[in-house]
């Protein structure tokens, strides 16, 4: 039997694994990412460079015009799932499930919801959902969609396959304080961790993000007179798939099966099998879901799950073997390729508008040369010379040849990478006609065909966690 510090450090370092393998990679692409979708486009040093040298740093954030472009058309082209009769069940159950489906769905927003998920997925490469039944404002349960920030989910390096069924596990970890800890898993093991240190086979980076918490107002103890080792808590979740022999109920006529829960005791079974004489038991091997959750070196929960299937449900725009892509992924270059080129051309509009002078010493009358560097580019400017072949503009560099098609094919580039043309953004020229904007914005519908596929898939596996919540809790 392993004890709670041997189940915690032992995920820990499974978790670990994980990140190093799979999720830091992606962190710092989806975090790239992220800053050229919101306008964050230089980086510091090239900026300070520019800045130094007196010259433009411009930002043309096509990126997130693209993004908002893909984001209406998914609102225009949404797509729901509905429920049909299969195998012994009838029309008027599939007809209840939809509308519990469409129930939840208000309840949940779920319409702007799905929206988020996508966007966050064309951006950042991974988007997620979480299924969960809540009690916290209804005693009889209720199911809570959220979408977790994708960088608390951690992937499995060996998953191969979209569906979570095919995952050997997941984790999600997040940093929490001393009164989360206390709320949700009792004050004792609150207590236990506000006494203990950061254990020393923790990384570096988790050990200075702890540490780092107790700076924030969020972490500070709710007891304001023990103020001491005040930090954050990295909290784990793991589940995963485990084989074990279990007691489940067979349907004698359907055969159909199903787990008995391990913590129903022999009359409880006994109950069930009176009130439906169709049933009996058996003893199989059957596929688990674990949940472990794990703080430092503390065991807060291991037991199995209350799920069929992973609360997680992931939104890949782009899979294949474990392989994840998104929309700006493909955008990065082009997109700086389009600042830079017309940042140049300012640049060379503006030294041609005050390219300097050639002035001979003491040649200058009536302002000193100081005040002629400064004053010179103003129109109207009047030089007084004692003799005018003295004085001779420096003429500029000329924009080379072909210079401003770099930045209109850069344009282009990135409009055909993300599949989002004029006529279908609406700015088709005047002189186009209807018939082919119509066929060209028809067209449009295929270059993302791929990731609107993704997210129907997204939410038949959605709708598949959501119908086993219904069935096991409603």
């Amino acid at each position: 039997m392993s004890t709670s510090f041997d189940t915690a450090r032992h995920q820990y370092e499974l978790y670990r694994f994980c990140y190093d393998n799979n999720h830091a990679d992606w962190v710092d692409l989806a975090a790239r990412c992220f800053r050229f979708w919101e306008g964050n486009q230089w980086s510091p040093a090239d900026r300070a460079a520019l800045e130094s040298a007196g010259r433009p740093a411009l930002t043309f954030n096509v990126i997130e015009s693209l993004i908002r472009a893909l984001e209406g058309m998914q609102c225009a082209l949404r797509n729901d799932v509905r429920y049909l009769p299969t195998g012994d069940a009838d029309l008027n159950s599939a007809k209840v499930m939809d509308a519990v489906w469409l129930s939840i769905q208000q309840q949940n927003m779920f319409d702007f919801l799905e929206t988020d998920v996508y966007k966050k997925g064309l951006i950042m490469l991974r988007s997620y959902y979480d299924v969960r039944v809540e009690y916290d404002d209804d005693y009889t349960g209720h199911v809570k969609i959220t979408s977790p920030r994708s960088q608390d989910i951690i992937l499995d390096p060996s998953i191969e396959s979209y569906d979570t069924c095919d995952w050997p596990r997941i984790f999600k970890r997040r940093f929490v304080s001393h009164d989360d800890v206390a709320h949700k898993y009792g004050k004792a093991a609150a207590e236990h961790l506000r006494h203990t240190a950061i254990p020393d086979w923790y990384e570096y980076e988790d050990s200075f993000m702890a540490q780092q918490m107790g700076r924030l107002p969020y972490y500070k103890y709710s007891l304001p007179e023990d103020m001491t080792g005040i930090r954050g808590h990295l909290l784990l979740e793991q589940q995963y798939h485990v084989y074990k022999r279990k007691d489940v109920f067979v349907d004698v006529e359907t055969g159909d099966t199903s787990e008995i829960p391990e913590t129903w005791d022999r009359d409880r079974i006994s109950r069930v099998l009176e009130m439906t004489p169709e049933l009996s038991t058996m003893r199989k091997e059957v596929k688990t879901v674990r949940w472990t959750v794990t703080c430092e070196g503390q065991t807060l929960h291991d037991e199995d799950s209350p799920y069929d299937y992973f609360t997680v449900v992931p939104y890949f725009p782009s899979f294949i073997d474990g392989v994840t892509k998104g929309a700006v992924e493909s955008l990065l270059d082009p997109q700086q390729l389009y600042n830079k080129v017309s940042s140049q051309e300012l640049h060379i509009i503006n030294t041609t508008a005050n390219s300097g002078y050639k002035v001979k010493r003491g040649s200058l009358l009536n302002m000193t040369i100081e005040e002629a560097e400064e004053k010179g580019s103003k129109s109207g400017i009047i030089f007084e010379m004692d003799d005018i072949q003295n004085l001779e503009k420096i003429q500029p560099n000329q924009v080379p040849q072909g210079h401003d098609r770099i930045s209109f094919k850069a344009d282009q580039i990135m409009r055909n990478l993300a599949g989002v043309s004029n006529q279908g953004r609406g700015f088709a020229r005047e002189d186009v006609a209807g018939e082919a904007i119509m066929a060209n914005q028809a067209a449009q519908e295929i270059n993302s065909a791929g990731w609107l596929n993704n997210l129907h898939r997204t939410k038949q596996m959605l709708v598949r966690n959501v119908s086993g919540c219904v069935q096991n809790f409603y």
